[in-house]
């Protein structure tokens, strides 16, 4: 359920972004682009973006291009943790998504990838607040989010069932970029 969700967001974001393709190699500084991606979706939003999301294999084309320059400052930056990025990038997170969904019968398929999203998402805020996307929960009855009912059909079957009210949504467009990563 939450791993639909997930998907279903990732989705939304991919749909309400402004896409620009980057290369990272040893003769680029991935660090930097994203600074000024970061002060772009600024520029338009009127705020900084507060996250940064990593597909799992453009998190690893950053490291990639670091490694490759072979240099002490490179290094550093290439052992970077999400915090550090975090905190060098001035946004208030950076995550990295390694979840797959099965694309076809036999593969499963990255759902971010070689991207990278710079949006605004403030944590534990209302309606009102500035964020790019948002996610409503209403409680089932007697409160709580999910409430799970259990029926036996026979002897053999039962029947699960997950009651789940909840609902992603954009609430504005702007300031939300994606960054396609590839490798020279």
């Amino acid at each position: 359920m939450f791993r639909s969700e997930l998907y279903r967001s990732i989705a939304l974001l991919d749909a309400a972004s402004t896409n620009s393709a980057k290369v990272w190699s040893s003769a680029t500084n991935p660090d930097a682009d994203l600074r000024a991606a970061v002060r772009a979706a600024a520029d338009v939003h009127g705020q900084y973006p507060t996250t940064v999301l990593f597909g799992e294999t453009a998190w690893g084309l950053r490291q990639d291009a670091y490694e490759a320059q072979n240099t002490p400052a490179a290094g550093v930056k290439a052992g970077y943790t999400a915090q550090a990025l975090a905190a060098h990038l001035m946004v208030d997170r950076v995550l990295m998504n390694k979840a797959r969904y099965a694309s076809t019968a036999s593969a499963r398929t990255e759902m971010v990838g070689s991207k990278v999203y710079l949006y605004l998402a403030e944590l534990g805020l209302g309606p009102e607040d500035p964020s790019n996307i948002k996610r409503f929960v209403s409680a089932v009855q007697g409160g709580g989010t999910r409430r799970v009912y259990r029926q036996e059909l026979d002897s053999k079957r039962v029947r699960i069932s997950v009651e789940h009210y909840s609902t992603t949504k954009i609430t504005s467009t702007l300031g939300i970029l994606k960054r396609t990563i590839t490798a020279s």
